[in-house]
């Protein structure tokens, strides 16, 4: 009968201690949804009981502070987080909360030590790096933010919003070549998200605004110097185009000893803009499909390897390279898309198996930051 006793008694024990971390669950993911609605008190509420039941639940305490913060109420989000940074094993993320809380409660010097806090603990997390960059960005030191968004890149090359902030900010300066590559390399991190979406038009952009054709000849411009090509679009004699193509190459190797983006980039961008006259989805295709061909028939990619160069050519070689310009740049011209995409739906989903399949790896090892080439 004893015996008897004693597994009836675990098992009551049991049967209360699972019936209570349901109920927590089940509290907290109301409170989320409560939250993810607008109705934060609603959600405090929810999880002030959950906290009754567990008083040491940090998932808890860490999506009471959220609601605080949704709420704007900053000092009882600080509390709260401050709280849970000194737990034994506290997260990345706490770091990242306690330091916004911080910043938009209008103490930025405060935020940036808890971030340098946060990277004591977490040398890597790209979170630490990117809300350091964010506060100097709001504080329109461009230059300091870019440099904590590509330290970040370089610590964690598999988290998106450091190439998205970064990118967005070269994309807006004389360097645009910088954003071309760090946009590129955010859209196979992050592919189905409205800042995908605005990554895909900022591209196309970039590439409309930076290459203009006159009646005689082509301007590049990514790297601040203007390279002007004198050349006839309408001329398709090909003793022009083959002039054209020679003065493309002496313009870059001209200045290859000043940057990378100007001798290297801006060159064969320029080699392969022969024989085009505007700016489309059909245009470019050609054009990013050349550039490829050029890059690594000159063996830059010995030179200079980049994980996104290696990346295209591999996608070329597998066949799906038209598929892929048309979605990398279709938000700048949907229209375009949508009329490609209608004659070409199987190419495209072979091309989405194809890239599911096989997506870019990013690592330590081949990892791409700007550093990297301009110190070559």
């Amino acid at each position: 009968m004893k015996r008897f006793f004693l597994i009836t008694l675990f098992l009551t024990l049991f049967t209360c201690s699972l019936f209570s971390q349901n109920e927590v669950d089940r509290l907290i993911e109301t409170a989320i949804f409560k939250m993810d609605n607008g109705d934060y008190q609603e959600s405090i509420l929810l999880l002030e009981k959950a906290q009754k039941l567990e008083p040491e639940n940090s998932i808890v305490k860490y999506e009471m502070s959220y609601a605080y913060y949704l709420q704007k109420d900053y000092k009882k989000a600080i509390k709260i987080l401050n709280k849970l940074v000194k737990e034994e094993k506290p997260k990345d993320y706490y770091y990242q909360m306690l330091g916004n809380a911080y910043d938009l409660k209008g103490d930025s010097k405060k935020a940036i030590k808890i971030y340098e806090q946060g990277l004591k603990k977490f040398p890597n997390s790209g979170k630490m790096y990117l809300e350091t960059g964010n506060v100097y960005f709001n504080q329109k030191n461009y230059t300091a933010a870019i440099q904590w968004y590509e330290k970040g890149i370089d610590a964690d090359p598999d988290f998106p919003s450091n190439y998205f902030r970064a990118a967005h900010l070269y994309l807006n300066s004389d360097f645009e070549v910088w954003g071309l590559i760090y946009g590129e390399i955010f859209m196979h991190i992050e592919n189905s998200t409205k800042r995908t979406e605005a990554m895909s038009k900022m591209l196309f952009d970039a590439y409309k605004s930076q290459i203009s054709f006159n009646d005689t000849s082509i301007e590049v411009s990514f790297y601040k110097n203007v390279i002007n090509i004198n050349y006839n679009p309408d001329n398709d004699d090909p003793n022009a185009l083959l002039e054209a193509m020679l003065e493309a190459k002496k313009k870059g190797d001209d200045m290859k000893n000043r940057s990378w983006g100007t001798g290297v980039f801006e060159k064969i961008l320029s080699l392969s803009l022969i024989g085009e006259k505007e700016i489309s989805l059909a245009s470019l295709n050609r054009i990013r499909s050349k550039f490829v061909d050029i890059y690594f028939e000159e063996k830059q990619n010995e030179k200079y390897p980049i994980v996104l160069f290696d990346f295209q050519k591999k996608i070329k070689d597998a066949g799906h390279l038209e598929a892929y310009n048309y979605w990398l740049l279709s938000y700048g011209n949907i229209e375009e898309f949508n009329a490609w995409l209608k004659d070409n739906k199987d190419r495209f989903d072979a091309f989405v198996g194809w890239i599911n399949e096989n997506a870019i790896v990013l690592k330590d090892s081949n990892k791409f930051v700007r550093g990297q080439i301009e110190r070559n």
